[in-house]
């Protein structure tokens, strides 16, 4: 689901993110077989993974915690090991 900026009284939000990405929009996209390749895939993903950690930085109103990095969640050295036969199942 996108983040619905003005429904939560967040002016700011297309200020800072200039790139909106949510799981569903994720989701749409493999459904109608929009990604070429898994990279893209995880691209959109660790597109939503930054955009958190740009708008929930230190000093905001909810900031990011529980030990998150920038560097991304766990699944991302998964990603070498997806192969293009795993992608097709996932069509």
């Amino acid at each position: 689901m996108q983040v619905d900026w003005k429904a939560w009284n967040l002016p700011d939000y297309p200020i800072l993110i200039k790139k909106p990405m949510d799981l569903g929009t994720v989701k749409k996209n493999l459904k109608s077989s929009k990604y070429v390749n898994v990279e893209e895939v995880l691209s959109d993903i660790q597109l939503i993974w930054d955009n958190c950690h740009l708008y929930n930085a230190p000093g905001s109103v909810l900031p990011l915690k529980s030990g998150s990095t920038k560097s991304g969640p766990t699944w991302r050295p998964l990603s070498t090991r997806v192969s293009e036969k795993s992608y097709r199942l996932l069509r």
